[in-house]
């Protein structure tokens, strides 16, 4: 059985995170995170915008990503200075060989390496 993760990780893991966790499918079903929305922004956001990142070109491709809700900085103690959001990421079955998703992604970090 795949397992699901909850996390409200530190904001500096998040990119890690998020590969970590797209990397092994194998594994991996499920997720609901509570991350910084800018973080959350870039991972959503759209073929061709600004904003799209190679890690936004995996979970685009292996994973699907619903926003559930914004929380304010109030909402946590001590405070952090960004507002946060809530996703559930569903991950597309495992691969047999999760070498293709690391290969996707190897491929996607050197054509954004080459963004002008």
């Amino acid at each position: 059985d795949r397992l699901s993760v909850m996390s409200n990780p530190p904001y500096y893991l998040t990119s890690d995170l998020l590969q970590t966790l797209v990397l092994n499918t194998a594994h991996i079903s499920s997720a609901v995170l509570t991350l910084q929305k800018e973080a959350v922004e870039r991972l959503i956001s759209p073929p061709g915008c600004k904003q799209y990142t190679p890690l936004g070109v995996l979970y685009h491709l292996f994973a699907d990503v619903e926003v559930l809700f914004d929380l304010p900085p109030g909402a946590f103690s001590p405070a952090p200075k960004v507002t946060s959001t809530c996703i559930r990421v569903t991950y597309e079955p495992a691969l047999e060989d999760s070498s293709d998703i690391r290969g996707v992604h190897t491929v996607a970090r050197a054509a954004f390496g080459q963004r002008r």
